[in-house]
């Protein structure tokens, strides 16, 4: 296990889906003033906006102007963003580490909140909406996975528990839903990957072949009608494993990172899939096969963060030392950084 130097509770706490907990539990105040870590970031549907989550603020970012503006989202710490498929409702999660955990519904054309979820005993580490809108899905260091039900009646949002998933022996990482909406796959630091039913929360299977903390799990649609949905995982073991969750099978193994692998994405045309982990390198990955097509040096410190613009010609990284680099990708996977303009970097 590996853990980023300058954090008090360095060694207590593992991973989350896009950054180290020790990380996002970090209390050392020199750390803070120092760096503002990219810890999530997310491109809104319709793609005119990047929001980038740290520590202390969320942003968003005009994707064509550049230019940045803070949201008014009060939270003790950020650990986590989604976009319901609208792009009309943001969930932002987090908390105070080691006490409770949070997830502000935030209405992204009003900026304003709507709603929170509560009732973690830990920071609220991940955070996903269902594909058919319905659903929000909340991991915590708690251990657990929460379920809420969205309606919508006009201007007013309403949310009901659904359920609370338990199982996992670490705190849970990332959380995904299945295309149909039916399932869902969590990770956790304790090396697993576990796969439920939505309609009941029962636990389908466990899939245990990563030998430490899985930091990050994506999915996408398969067009097998056996095995519609295939997942990939990125972990501490080095190694990034591609997945057909529901039937339960590991499909291939990606090796060649030189250290912990902290975030991985697919690329929208499903056949190239992005690592990025504690060697601030960027990987595009062949999804059919276990080939690294290309490794580019992405961020000097560790990278944390990945999300991939919805019309897939570019995605955006974050890291620890709090610059964003905007990125190029083709058709043949191969990936390269935007041109500089204003909101580029930073």
């Amino acid at each position: 296990m590996r853990y980023k130097p300058g954090s008090l509770l360095a060694g207590l706490f593992a991973t989350l889906v896009v950054m180290p907990l020790s990380v996002a539990f970090a209390q050392d105040p020199s750390t803070r003033a120092r760096t503002t870590p990219v810890v999530a970031c997310a491109y809104s549907p319709n793609g005119g906006s990047l929001v980038i989550a740290r520590h202390d603020r969320v942003e968003v970012r005009n994707v064509l102007a550049g230019d940045s503006r803070t949201l008014d989202i009060k939270i003790p710490r950020a650990a986590a963003i989604a976009f319901d498929p609208t792009g009309q409702l943001l969930a932002v999660a987090g908390g105070t580490p080691g006490e409770s955990g949070v997830v502000i519904l935030w209405d992204f054309k009003a900026s304003k909140s709507l709603a929170k979820v509560e009732g973690m005993t830990d920071l609220a580490t991940a955070v996903a909406f269902s594909p058919d809108g319905s659903l929000l899905a909340v991991g915590s260091a708690d251990r657990t996975v929460r379920l809420t039900r969205i309606d919508r009646k006009r201007d007013a949002l309403q949310t009901r528990s659904a359920g609370v998933l338990v199982g996992h022996g670490g705190a849970v990482t990332s959380v995904v839903f299945s295309p149909d909406s039916k399932l869902i796959a969590t990770s956790s630091v304790d090396r697993s990957i576990k796969v439920w039913t939505v309609t009941d929360g029962a636990l389908l299977r466990t899939l245990s072949n990563h030998t430490d903390s899985v930091h990050a799990i994506a999915g996408r649609s398969h067009s097998d009608p056996k095995a519609p949905w295939t997942i990939a995982s990125a972990s501490d073991d080095r190694t990034v494993r591609i997945w057909q969750p529901g039937i339960g099978r590991m499909v291939r193994i990606v090796r060649g990172h030189e250290g912990p692998v902290l975030a991985v994405a697919w690329a929208a045309d499903g056949k190239t899939l992005l690592s990025l982990g504690t060697e601030g390198i960027v990987r595009a990955i062949e999804c059919d096969g276990d080939q690294i097509l290309r490794s580019v040096p992405a961020h000097a410190d560790w990278g944390y963060a990945i999300a991939v613009s919805p019309d897939g010609r570019s995605f955006a990284t974050g890291g620890w030392a709090g610059d964003v680099v905007i990125w190029k990708i083709d058709k043949s996977g191969s990936i390269s950084p935007a041109d500089s303009k204003p909101g580029s970097t930073r």
